[in-house]
């Protein structure tokens, strides 16, 4: 018996870990800066946004093929009157940023039929060189130019999305510390209340006091029970947003460290602006498409001159000629051929056009300097009034904290009424609310007014406003 109870007493050992385990998830501890570097790394919708930069990478690639050395297999059969010529061969060409284009192709045909067979080797070189309307880098590098700087818009807008997130983590943390306080407040306020209604309950037995202050201190008692679950309710909402934005799973936990306000260090308002201006990804944008739409001006100007192309061939052949009326090229061969059209309306329209582009792409980089000038302007008064309204929230809350407190020990000692406790109860809670929400907020006008500056989250220097630039 004794050895049968050791061995349950043994299983029972064993088994104390799993069974004292908890069974719901587990925990894990964050500080603010860990929060924003796991939404950064794993936001779902920032991996996908990342996915879409990688089609503008495959443009880059694509427009520049168009310089790069392209070489082909050259076959062909032709089978005519009982004479069959077969050949075959190489060509390779290569476009220069300019517009040159050089091409060489070599050829070895043969044909047989007839009894008789014929060999022939051809080396064909080729020079064509566009003028006047298609000459230079300006037209021949646009589609690569335009690539790039579309990859750079779907950068731009990562970088952007990722800033918003990183300030959605901050709000999200803030309010699950505000939520989580308010909890405890209310936890209090319903223990006191709980408290007030067995003390009113048994003045009333005595006849101390009466029927109807009793009944409020029950309301009471049921609005912070009511709070308390509305608290609580919110508290499960906000956390499972907050473990969404983390890229975590929706009912992963999360035990958040209490934040230190963060101190801006307030510059006046042109050195505020100035900096905005230099790291604000929207404004770098509108420089940008500004550039962009200054270069189509540009380019549809060119259209309206004539297009010549000059082209330069020489041919060396060797063998029997397969055709008898071929005439192979001793001599290099020079050609111009124009390309225009009298009309020009559609020319002329299109200048029109890309000037009105330009027009409205100053327009817009006016619209947003001046829009980065109210936000800055805002958000530097936003901050100052929310530190200001800290300290008065925080010295409201202690006076109502003083006051709860004695009007509580004046009813126990018989020496006030019960609506002095409720009343001073209720602003207390008011009180106790509305300087948790100032500790919040002004903690966010912080890390709002670095959003507004741009420098919330470290951007890459050559996406910023000053590496924007027109090329060519």
């Amino acid at each position: 018996m004794r050895q049968m109870k050791g061995i349950i007493a043994g299983l029972l050992f064993a088994w104390l870990p799993v069974l004292g385990s908890p069974q719901g998830p587990t925990s894990e501890t964050l500080d603010l800066s860990r929060a924003i570097q796991m939404a950064l790394a794993k936001n779902r919708t920032l991996a996908q946004s990342a996915l879409g930069t990688s089609i503008g990478v495959l443009d880059i690639v694509r427009a520049e093929t168009a310089f790069k050395l392209d070489v082909r297999p050259e076959l062909y059969l032709d089978a005519e009157g009982g004479q069959t010529v077969a050949g075959g061969g190489l060509s390779a060409s290569k476009k220069l940023p300019w517009g040159t284009r050089m091409s060489v192709q070599g050829l070895m045909a043969g044909a047989s039929g007839d009894g008789s067979s014929l060999r022939q080797k051809t080396l064909l070189v080729e020079i064509s060189q566009p003028l006047f309307r298609n000459f230079g880098t300006l037209i021949q590098e646009e589609p690569v130019i335009q690539a790039r700087h579309n990859y750079r818009t779907s950068l731009r807008a990562l970088e952007i999305q990722k800033d918003a997130v990183a300030l959605r983590v901050v709000e999200s943390y803030e309010s699950i510390l505000q939520l989580e306080r308010q909890v405890l407040v209310e936890q209090a306020s319903a223990a006191r209340m709980e408290k007030l209604v067995r003390l009113a309950r048994a003045k009333e037995v005595l006849g101390r006091t009466t029927r109807v202050d009793t009944l409020r201190a029950e309301l009471l008692r049921g609005q912070a029970q009511f709070r308390l679950e509305s608290i609580r309710e919110r508290l499960s909402f906000e956390q499972r947003d907050f473990a969404e934005l983390l890229g975590a799973k929706p009912d992963a936990v999360f035990d958040l460290k209490p934040t230190v306000l963060l101190e801006v260090n307030v510059p006046p308002l042109e050195e505020a602006l100035r900096t905005a201006l230099q790291n604000r990804l929207d404004y770098a944008q509108a420089l940008q498409d500004g550039a962009d739409a200054a270069r189509g001006v540009r380019i549809a100007g060119r259209s309206l001159i004539p297009g010549l192309n000059l082209v330069a061939r020489k041919s060396w052949t060797a063998g029997d000629s397969l055709v008898a009326a071929s005439t192979p090229f001793n001599q290099w061969s020079v050609g111009l051929s124009l390309d225009m059209s009298l009309n020009r309306k559609e020319e002329r329209a299109a200048l029109e056009q890309a000037l009105l582009y330009g027009s409205s792409a100053d327009l817009s980089t006016g619209i947003v300097e001046l829009a980065i000038a109210r936000e800055v302007n805002q958000q530097r008064a936003a901050y100052r009034r929310a530190q200001a309204e800290l300290k008065i929230a925080e010295r409201n809350k202690d006076l109502a904290a003083s006051r709860r407190k004695l009007a509580q020990h004046l009813f126990e000692l018989g020496r006030s009424d019960q609506f002095s406790v409720t009343d001073a109860e209720e602003t207390f809670l008011l009180a106790e609310n509305q300087w948790l929400a100032a500790r919040a907020e002004a903690s966010l006008a912080g890390y709002r007014f670095l959003h507004i500056l741009g420098t919330l989250i470290e951007t890459p220097d050559d996406l910023k406003p000053g590496s924007v630039s027109e090329d060519r």
